[in-house]
């Protein structure tokens, strides 16, 4: 499921959504906004297809803990409840990060497009006729540094998690 989405993420080329080559052309802008819009259905599969393996994957583990000795189950299903629980939770601050990014590179190609008139593209950035076009688009890069940041911390405290799991069991 993860591998899916990445291909997916990759064949949108997500690292051409901003770009200065891209943007400073309509055609360009119109091009990004097209990929965001693709991505916004990959998040929903993706969505879709995680609520399915929780849900899934939720049948199994009460299947297992019933085949378990009573004395056993209380303490498994805690366990098992507790992983189930920073899985969503890491799953859904992934969607909230996600979202917000999108939601501020879109904002970002609407920007440009609208000030397409006004501003200009050099080898230093674009550079907006207007201070508070220049404002907005700095927030709104800021939101989506805050949005990567978000969820490499979330890959990162996975990654950690995994490898606390694997040592365990080594």
């Amino acid at each position: 499921m993860a591998q899916t989405f990445e291909q997916g993420q990759r064949q949108l080329r997500l690292d051409l959504l901003l770009s200065q080559e891209r943007l400073c052309t309509a055609e360009g802008a119109q091009t990004s906004l097209a990929a965001l819009e693709q991505l916004r259905h990959l998040v929903a599969a993706h969505k879709q297809a995680f609520s399915k393996f929780v849900t899934e994957s939720s049948a199994q583990f009460a299947a297992v803990l019933a085949q378990l000795p009573p004395e056993l189950q209380p303490e498994k299903q805690a366990a098992i409840t507790a992983s189930l629980n920073r899985q969503l939770q890491a799953q859904a601050e992934f969607y909230r990060a996600r979202e917000q990014w999108m939601e501020a590179a879109e904002a970002i190609c609407r920007l440009i497009d609208s000030r397409r008139a006004s501003c200009t593209f050099s080898d230093g950035g674009i550079d907006f006729a207007a201070d508070e076009d220049l404002l907005r688009f700095q927030e709104l890069l800021l939101k989506i540094e805050a949005a990567h940041q978000s969820e490499v911390a979330g890959l990162q405290q996975r990654m950690f998690r995994l490898t606390s799991s694997l040592t365990l069991l080594g």
